[in-house]
């Protein structure tokens, strides 16, 4: 997602774009700082104006998605959404300050919604709709348009919208904390299922599919080696009880490990 973003902002800056809006909807990041850093680094240095809408209603930016937000040229929310939480900062201060100024104590440790957000300055004007904000944005051609619920803007100026491709759509899900720890679990119990039948047939390879693809989670995601160890043990364990077809001492231990490195595991 982070690469695609900064790509996203070099295209926009070769095809000589009035702005580029990022819809933001994050509970948090989980990319290291010297990434989330560099980032930053390409939102602030980029010619072409980059705004952050968080939206639509129910989305959220928090942690490091709300330092991005931080950083943005522009920045909207829509009703029902939430900023903040911010905690200590990453991104450097001596870079960047600090972010949302006077609002910084405010977001630290708590959220604001859209509201709440136009009062503190973070926000110019409500903007339920992405493009709602859109026509918000400094050099937007807009027009009238009369309408059943009264006149509204639309845009004139051209707008594209992009999206993570199909297979980086599957990368970043499975990414993600609990679809990570939900396949590399599911990958070896599978696996050890297809040690005691004959034969490797379609439960073999499903479960190989998903215990790489939990792997890949698991290496992208700040991971504790002793909580994917643990887990490890844990089906070792389990295997040896179900090789002696009753469950004795080692469906015990393999228990304790389990719940031991599920809770370890970030």
């Amino acid at each position: 997602l982070v690469d695609f973003v900064e790509q996203s902002i070099a295209d926009a800056e070769a095809a000589e774009d009035i702005a580029l809006v990022l819809q933001m909807n994050s509970p948090g990041s989980v990319v290291s700082d010297e990434q989330l850093t560099e980032l930053a680094r390409a939102i602030v240095d980029s010619p072409v104006p980059v705004a952050a809408w968080i939206g639509p209603s129910g989305s959220q930016a928090l942690g490091g998605a709300a330092e991005i937000v931080g950083v943005a040229d522009v920045v909207g929310m829509a009703p029902g959404t939430s900023l903040g939480d911010v905690g200590e900062q990453r991104l450097p201060v001596d870079e960047f300050g600090v972010l949302f100024g006077d609002a910084a104590e405010r977001l630290s440790d708590g959220t604001v919604g859209a509201d709440e957000a136009e009062e503190l300055g973070i926000t110019a004007r409500p903007a339920p709709t992405v493009l709602e904000f859109f026509v918000q944005l400094e050099g937007v051609e807009t027009r009238v348009v009369e309408g059943e619920d009264g006149t509204r803007r639309e845009p004139v100026t051209a707008v594209r919208f992009g999206q993570l491709p199909l297979v980086s759509q599957l990368m970043h899900t499975v990414a993600s904390p609990p679809v990570a720890y939900l396949l590399f679990i599911a990958g070896m119990a599978i696996l050890i299922f297809e040690l005691f039948v004959a034969g490797v047939g379609v439960a073999g390879v499903v479960g190989a599919g998903c215990f790489v693809l939990g792997c890949y989670g698991l290496a992208v995601l700040p991971t504790n080696w002793w909580g994917v160890a643990l887990l490890v043990f844990s089906m070792f364990g389990f295997a040896v009880d179900v090789q002696t077809g009753v469950p004795r001492v080692w469906t015990g231990i393999g228990m304790v490990a389990f719940v031991l490195g599920s809770f370890t595991l970030f």
